[in-house]
Parts: structure tokens; sequence; C-alpha cells
């Protein structure tokens, strides 16, 4: 038995149903919202790895390539799908830089593979301003 702690890799991911939930969770995710923020640490600012801080913005130019009217879409539909890709507060503590640039690049590769590939990605953050 060894003493070092288990530490884990964490996937989640959530419907986004419409265009005002997206643009909400976009500017969380890129720290620009004007509440909902207090939790993390202003020092250490969300970092843009692919797309765009706008996620919304970015729906809609990807939207009008593919020809989607917006006006057109079911009342249901899914606009997109918030994904999260984390590990255990333990090992980014201890990780060494190149560990964690590691664990991002893989991270990244992984939530391209699931989305289909990097076209269909509206955004992806690193935030490093939370304790997991």
């Amino acid at each position: 038995m060894t003493d070092e702690a288990t530490h884990y890799a964490i996937y989640r991911h959530e419907k986004v149903k419409d265009l005002g939930e997206l643009k909400g969770r976009s500017s969380h995710n890129a720290r620009t919202a004007d509440r909902g923020l207090e939790h993390i640490d202003d020092t250490k600012p969300a970092t843009l790895l692919l797309g765009n801080d706008d996620a919304v913005e970015e729906w809609h130019t990807k939207a009008q390539a593919a020809g989607i009217d917006k006006a057109k879409l079911r009342k249901n539909a899914v606009v997109a799908i918030e994904a999260i890709a984390t590990t255990s507060p333990g090992w980014w503590d201890t990780a060494t830089s190149q560990e964690k640039a590691e664990w991002q690049e893989r991270s990244v590769a992984f939530l391209i593979e699931k989305a289909g590939g990097k076209d269909n990605i509206l955004s992806i953050h690193l935030h490093e301003d939370e304790t997991t």
C-alpha cells in the first residue's frame, strides 16, 4: 500500500437549451459576467485556449456558415453542449508545469474528439482561479 493520494480526471457535460443560457455560460466562462464570479481569484484570469471568448458570437458565425436560421430552431432545440474537464485539486497543486501542460494538451484533444472536431467547438477556457 502506498501513501500517495488517489487523483481523478473528471469530465462532465450538459445541454445548453437556448442562446440566452449560452450567453450566461459564455460570460461566466470568459470571466466577463457582472455577477456570479465571487468564487474566483481575480489574479488568475481565464485563458482562452480555442475558439472565441464570446460563444454566442461564435455560435452565430458557425450557424450562418452551416445555413442554420435561428428563427427556425425547434422550441426544444439544444444549441450547445457545455463540457468541463478537470482534475483533482490535489493533483493540480502538486503537478509540475510540464505535467500541467500535458494535461491541458490531452484535455483539449479529448474535448475536440468528443465534439466531433475542432470546427464544432465554440470556446475552450482554462480556469486556474477555482479550487477544482
